[in-house]
């Protein structure tokens, strides 16, 4: 078993973040083994930030430890869709935060897209878009079952900084809620 995801932004919305704490939940709550590589430009804000994480069963899986053919791609930023498009096989689980104008072109009308205003759920019912990510990652569990919701807040609780990890959680749990809720 070989799975990979992208998740793809703009420097300052958390991506590397993000990318992190599922890889840490993974990691320490499964037996899988996991592979997190983090990219971004050397300015910090505004520029392109992506996560590439590997998840498989075995070692040798992980050789290449880069995602060639996503099953999970996460656009927290439209601007980045259409660099990425090529990658996307017909079965790969595409979110796309549609908070910001978003135009979709050359992606299989057979590839299911999801698209939820991530940082605007965000901003109107937790106060800051800074949590846009984790409401993201919640949703994202919802949809995929990849890990358990416990885990993803160990790993909230073991990564962030004590005056976020409410917030945090808070912004987990709504957007998995959110995800349930537009599952049925």
């Amino acid at each position: 078993m070989r799975k990979e995801i992208v998740i793809i932004g703009k420097g300052g919305q958390g991506i590397l973040l993000a990318g992190h704490l599922l890889s840490d939940a993974i990691a320490k709550n499964t037996k899988y083994h996991v592979i997190n590589m983090a990219f971004y430009s050397a300015e910090t804000r505004g520029t392109e930030s992506r996560t590439e994480i590997v998840i498989t069963d075995n070692e040798e899986e992980a050789d290449y430890f880069m995602a060639k053919k996503p099953d999970i791609a996460v656009f927290m930023h439209p601007e980045y869709i259409s660099k990425y498009v090529k990658n996307i096989k017909e079965n790969t689980i595409v979110l796309v935060d549609s908070s910001f104008n978003v135009i979709l072109t050359g992606i299989s009308p057979k590839i299911k897209i999801h698209k939820i205003p991530f940082t605007i759920i965000a901003e109107q019912k937790l106060g800051t878009s800074r949590v846009a990510n984790v409401v993201m990652l919640g949703y994202l569990l919802a949809l995929t079952n990849i890990i358990d919701l416990e885990s993803l807040k160990r790993s909230i609780k073991g990564n962030i900084k004590e005056q976020w990890v409410k917030i945090n959680i808070k912004a987990l749990e709504l957007g998995y809620s959110e995800g349930i809720r537009r599952r049925r």
